[in-house]
């Protein structure tokens, strides 16, 4: 009798679908990838968030400082417009000063004309009088020369006829120094000889006076002395101020 064989097959082993490994890593792959790119994209993102916010931070500051710049300017000119307008207003107070004192001069003169035209309509005139009624100063073509007109009128109630003579000196500063020039030092003899006084009822004046250098003018004082005791000795002191150029 024949016994029977058994043939002893061993269990094969059945792998694991590899396409399943292969799908779960190429999901893996795939994750990693779009997180990767979440990230670099978030990434560039936000750093270029922060860029544009520098970039506008950077444009705002060169646009205030574009602002100060101007300012700045502005008030640069604003400081020189300042400087010229106080020196104008210098210069313009100094003449309005000037122009005051000069008619605050005419005006005592033509009180005093007044109270003396008063006194002769009253009879109370014991003397006659001399009034300045004209002054002109005119630069020469000499350097630090002047001509000066000026005419005197007589005043009185009885009339009559005016002897004396006439001086005048100038005050100023001389290199920043007060100097006073006699009539001497102002003109020529002959200029000096020609002031004499001879006139019933006005006469007029011309000399030329010669300044030092650095001397610089401030007042003019004209003192017209009468021969006799029935004509007031006249003296006058007037600003320094060129009328003609």
């Amino acid at each position: 009798m024949f016994s029977r064989r058994y043939k002893v097959v061993a269990p094969k082993i059945v792998q694991q679908n590899s396409s399943g490994k292969k799908l779960l890593f190429l999901l893996f792959v795939g994750c990693s990838v779009v997180l990767s790119w979440f990230a670099f994209d978030y990434g560039r993102l936000t750093s270029g968030v922060s860029r544009a916010a520098y970039e506008e931070k950077i444009d705002e500051r060169d646009q205030t400082i574009k602002q100060l710049n101007q300012r700045v300017e502005q008030m640069r000119l604003e400081i020189a417009s300042l400087q010229r307008s106080s020196q104008i207003d210098s210069s313009a107070a100094q003449l309005a000063r000037e122009d005051l004192k000069r008619f605050q001069q005419d005006q005592a003169a033509l009180e005093r004309e007044v109270a003396f035209l008063n006194s002769l309509l009253t009879d109370k005139a014991k003397k006659a009088v001399i009034r300045l009624k004209h002054l002109e100063i005119t630069p020469t073509d000499e350097s630090h020369q002047y001509r000066i007109e000026f005419t005197l009128l007589h005043l009185s109630k009885v009339g009559g006829k005016v002897q004396g003579s006439v001086s005048m000196s100038v005050a100023g500063k001389d290199s920043g120094k007060p100097k006073v020039l006699p009539p001497e030092k102002l003109m020529s003899s002959g200029d000096a000889k020609s002031l004499k006084m001879g006139f019933k009822n006005f006469q007029k004046f011309i000399v030329t006076v010669d300044f030092p250098e650095n001397f610089r003018p401030e007042s003019l004082k004209i003192i017209a002395d009468p021969e006799g005791k029935n004509v007031e000795k006249f003296v006058e002191d007037l600003n320094w101020k060129v009328t003609k150029n």
